[in-house]
């Protein structure tokens, strides 16, 4: 199997392989696994986290071996984040990371200049944020029925649209939607929480 790689977790950069000659910021990652304390080290392109104690976890082979019957597509994806960005977080803490669509490894010309643009957005979102454990979220509201089936409580609260907050995880979200949205006024919408990384490498 050839190179592949993750994105971090908090800021959407592309994880490189040590084998790049990306900086080595890019490359040195922690490994978040439930009920495990972090792991730090280097990634080796191949779903391997070699530790500062000279140790080799191969936490890819772990999360599949944990899955049996689990289609590839539908595996649970590991949970990492560059040790530039990390500030104590745990498992928990974070979403599972997005596959990297360039393998960790065949990069654009343009990678280290958007990554470091990527890396300084999550470092300044971290400092001006009360807790740092909190994570930008988009929560969509969606009207599902026709205007004449709502009752009189949704129609005057009209509840439809986005909203941005601060949080730790989607029920986080969600409880910060509830409490600005009585849930009775939703009965007739889709609510829809996405965790939001920012631009796209």
């Amino acid at each position: 199997m050839g190179f592949f790689s993750w994105k971090c977790a908090k800021s959407g950069v592309e994880i490189t392989s040590f084998h790049t000659g990306t900086p080595d910021w890019t490359q040195r990652i922690v490994l978040l696994r439930k009920d495990r304390p972090p792991e730090f080290g280097v990634y080796d392109g191949y779903g391997r986290l070699c530790t500062d104690e000279g140790d080799v976890i191969d936490f890819w082979v772990e999360l599949q071996d944990a899955q049996p019957g689990v289609r590839y597509d539908n595996l649970e994806q590991p949970r990492l984040v560059l040790a530039r960005l990390y500030r104590g977080e745990n498992y928990e803490d974070v979403v599972p990371s997005r596959y990297g669509e360039w393998q960790g490894y065949f990069l654009p010309e343009d990678y280290e200049r958007q990554a470091e643009l990527l890396a300084k957005a999550c470092e300044l979102r971290v400092q001006h944020t009360p807790n740092p454990r909190t994570f930008p979220f988009v929560v969509t509201v969606e009207q599902i029925a026709k205007d004449e089936d709502l009752d009189c409580d949704d129609r005057e609260v009209d509840p439809a649209g986005a909203y941005e907050f601060m949080a730790a995880h989607t029920e986080d979200a969600l409880e910060q939607l509830h409490s600005q949205i009585p849930i009775s006024c939703l009965e007739d919408f889709l609510i829809t929480a996405v965790y939001q990384e920012g631009p796209t490498v």
